[in-house]
Parts: C-alpha cells; structure tokens; sequence
C-alpha cells in the first residue's frame, strides 16, 4: 500500500479544475465550500501563476479532493498525470 502524503498550511499544491487543468496554489486555511445544493469542507487556496481565468495572487475556496500535492504530479510526453490519490490535509498542527 501507498504511504500516505500529509499537506498542511503553507504548502504548495495544484488544484484540480475541469477547464484549465491543474493549477499551482499555495494552501491557507480550511474554510466551508458552498456549492448550489449543499456545503462540504473547503480549503482556501491562494494562486501561485497565471493559468486561464485564473490570476496569480488570487484566492479562493475549493472543495478539500481538488487540491493535490505538488509531489503527485509528474509529466510524460508533455501531460502532466497525477500519481495516487493517498494525500490528506492535516489543520491541527
């Protein structure tokens, strides 16, 4: 079985979005994430680099399974992949 990856404030991480691919963040809280039918754990990120709609230095909420730690993300041929999904965000530290 995989080790699993801690993340914690102040990390570097991408977040996971459908239209843009992944883009680098750097985490800062964890925050309630409001969708249109219900609320569920958020982390709030802050925009490391320009990518699409998105501008560095910009923050935002999302839900806690779209941030994915810099150290799963590898490239091949040109994509970039995601290697595992065992991360978790510990708040308490």
């Amino acid at each position: 079985m995989a080790e699993t990856t801690i993340m914690r404030r102040g990390d570097l991480a991408y977040v996971e979005t459908v239209f843009n691919g992944l883009i680098p963040v750097k985490i800062l809280d964890q925050a309630a994430h409001r969708t249109a039918t219900r609320t569920v754990d958020g982390v709030k990120v802050k925009v490391t680099a320009e990518r699409g709609a998105y501008r560095r230095g910009e923050v935002m909420t999302v839900e806690e399974q779209a941030v994915i730690p810099r150290s799963h993300v590898f490239r091949r041929g040109g994509n970039l992949y995601v290697r595992g999904r065992s991360y978790l965000i510990k708040w308490n530290d």
